[in-house]
């Protein structure tokens, strides 16, 4: 299961980078008043990444305790 949820932490990462990237190119191909939402989405997938890595930690934290 350590392996499963490392891997979705990567991807999520790669995600959060990959919609950063793509957010930041097309508000500056067409500005920032017609592309401004892209960030949201790109915020969206962050807030995700930063879940799964701290249920992740927790978990790791916590896995010492069980009898």
């Amino acid at each position: 299961m350590e392996k499963t949820t490392r891997f979705f932490i990567h991807f999520w990462l790669a995600a959060t980078i990959a919609a950063f990237i793509y957010s930041f190119y097309r508000i500056y191909l067409n500005g920032w008043d017609r592309e401004k939402s892209n960030l949201f989405v790109a915020g969206l997938v962050l807030i995700w990444y930063l879940f799964r890595r701290a249920m992740y930690l927790r978990m790791k934290r916590n896995s010492g305790n069980t009898p």
